[in-house]
């Protein structure tokens, strides 16, 4: 009988090693190519006509959608794709993953290769959810086996049937390898694998307990360790929250690993992947450093300080005004160039009105609210001893920040902190790391569940309240008021001065209820702070009236949909700026000292 017992307790562990084994194998990827992030750029090739593209794998990027017969906005047309690659005669797989597809009209791409049917395949149904995408969707991936029998060779895939689709890479695969990392995700996310390896596991100990002390004995020995077992995880995971709570840089690990190396130069950004987390509360996310590529066709380019510009030194040189610009997506120049922007003009009017070399320093980040600035500056802007700081005030300051990163509870039941930490570590280690949950919260998605009954919402959703109960303190005049004291205290200290720029956004002449005004409310709360307070109301009302014009959007935003200023809008508030410190006797002190 204990011979028995022992023998089945090793087929259990044997057993467990080889769940592990097969949990970490995976197919090896010998080439691919990722696709375009220029949506609106694919969207009009395919509407003016073109029903194919070509690339070369690796190297070359998809289209960022793939047109069906049923897109009337293309054509009505079925369209295809051709990638060339080079590989080593033998059998292949063809990956195609997507970050989305049609609600509804589900596309049927065929594939050949060098002229050669291989098959046809249903891309499974997706939400129909429009560009930009965040994630790819591992439940629309599509594998085709191929045989390759030349060196050249040309991959023609065919959307002929149903509506678009949106391919995110395409690979080339064979044979298969053992990744350590794959293991370690499967273990986190694949619960059939976990608990397959922790119950055989549990069965050899209560197998060898059985055959060397009894039945009883097995049981109460195996129950002992399980209870033990969890109550350590239990412990490990309330002293991580807790180290989490007082090392909150410990959060970024994954960020960190992933800029170590800057992307890859002209890559065109969208909003989400020009930033990434930052794990301070107050601070939340900022851009990517080292960036040098695209933004709203714009060329985009930040130093290893997270500011939008050229490379700066904490100490400016002998004689250097140093300008620093705080703000949302309006200081960071939002469908400009950064030669056009606001902060850059105000740059080249000080040289020519003051005949000194001026230095600025742009801290703006999209979606950013006064408490994110003021943060900013005392955290990462103070250090630079700027003599002038500019801060554009936006109405949309006074509510949440457009993202908010989840504070550590550390009592929740929602949360298992240290699973979300090893994702984090391995997901810059596997390809296929689909993380279920997100870095963020976002105001949009506040906004879309604002006013739901409290028992009609998921789980998920009363979770994001929480996160954003943390963030109240952050919002409304009061918290305004209060972020305007204290960076006013900081410039006093530091012998600087500050600005305060409040920048309307809809205005249209003779229906003021058309946009609320409190600029009162902005300027008088700067004023009584110390800092220089600036409306431009007034300034673009007269520019509207000058020109015959009766709204913003006619002449002062990015588009007709786009309510950022344009370069001329840029243009009014530096020469405001400029007008206010030509009349403050006490800037033109500061800048000659």
């Amino acid at each position: 009988m204990k011979s028995k017992l022992k023998l089945l307790s090793w087929l259990c562990l044997l057993g467990a090693a080889a769940l592990l084994v097969w949990g970490g194998l995976a197919p090896e990827v010998r080439m691919q190519s990722l696709a375009s992030s220029r949506y609106s750029d694919w969207d009009k090739h395919w509407r003016g006509g073109d029903i194919a593209a070509d690339l070369d794998m690796p190297g070359g990027l998809l289209p960022s959608n793939i047109p069906g017969p049923a897109d009337t906005w293309a054509g009505g047309k079925a369209h295809e794709i051709k990638v060339r690659f080079k590989a080593e005669p033998g059998d292949y797989t063809v990956e195609l993953l997507f970050n989305e597809a049609h609600e509804a009209a589900q596309p049927l791409l065929a594939f050949s290769l060098n002229g050669a049917p291989m098959g046809e395949r249903w891309v499974p149904k997706g939400h129909g959810h429009p560009a930009p995408y965040e994630h790819v969707n591992p439940a629309l991936t599509l594998r085709v086996p191929i045989t390759v029998t030349q060196p050249d060779n040309e991959l023609t895939i065919t959307n002929k049937q149903g509506s678009w689709a949106a391919p995110a890479r395409i690979r080339l695969l064979q044979g298969i390898g053992f990744f350590p990392a794959k293991l370690g995700w499967e273990l986190l996310y694949n619960g059939l694998l976990f608990w397959g390896v922790v119950g055989l596991l549990v069965a050899m100990v209560f197998l060898r307990s059985w055959a060397g002390g009894g039945l009883g004995r097995a049981i109460a020995s195996t129950v002992l360790m399980c209870f033990m077992v969890a109550m350590l995880f239990v412990f490990a995971e309330l002293l991580f929250r807790q180290y989490l709570i007082h090392v909150p840089q410990a959060r970024s690990l994954a960020a960190q690993e992933t800029t170590k190396t800057p992307d890859a130069k002209g890559k065109a950004y969208n909003y989400v992947t020009m930033i990434q987390p930052n794990p301070d509360l107050e601070i939340i996310y900022n851009l990517k450093p080292n960036l040098d590529g695209f933004f709203a066709k714009f060329p985009l380019k930040t130093n290893s300080h997270f500011m939008r510009g050229a490379e700066a030194k904490l100490e400016a040189a002998p004689g250097v005004l140093r300008v620093m610009g705080l703000g949302d997506s309006v200081m960071f120049g939002w469908g400009v160039s950064d030669e056009q922007s606001a902060l850059t003009r105000l740059g080249r009017l000080l040289v020519a009105r003051m005949a000194m070399p001026v230095e600025t320093l742009n801290l703006g980040c999209p979606s950013y609210n006064t408490a994110n600035e003021v943060a900013v500056f005392r955290k990462m802007g103070r250090k630079f001893k700027p003599k002038l700081v500019v801060l554009i005030f936006v109405e949309n300051d006074f509510g949440f920040p457009g993202l908010m990163i989840e504070p550590v509870l550390p009592w929740t039941t929602h949360r298992c902190y240290i699973k979300r930490q090893l994702s984090r570590t391995l997901a810059p280690r596997w390809r296929d790391a689909f993380a279920s949950d997100e870095e963020f919260v976002s105001t949009r998605r506040l906004d879309e569940i604002r006013g739901k009954k409290q028992e009609a919402l998921t789980a998920e959703e009363r979770w994001h309240q929480q996160v954003s109960a943390h963030y109240n303190k952050m919002v409304g005049t009061e918290a305004v008021a209060a972020n305007f004291r204290e960076l006013a205290n900081m410039l006093k200290a530091d012998g600087a001065m500050g600005v305060v720029v409040y920048n309307p956004i809809r205005i249209v002449l003779g229906k003021p209820e058309t946009y609320e005004k409190k600029a009162g409310f902005v300027v008088k709360a700067a004023r009584e702070a110390g800092l220089m307070g600036l409306d431009m109301t007034p300034v673009y009302e007269k520019y509207l009236q000058d020109n015959n014009l009766t709204a913003m959007s006619q002449a002062l935003w990015v588009n007709d949909k786009d309510w950022h200023p344009n370069g001329i809008g840029h243009s009014l508030i530096a020469d405001a700026i400029m007008a206010e410190l030509e009349r403050c006797d006490a800037f033109k002190k500061l800048a000659s000292e």
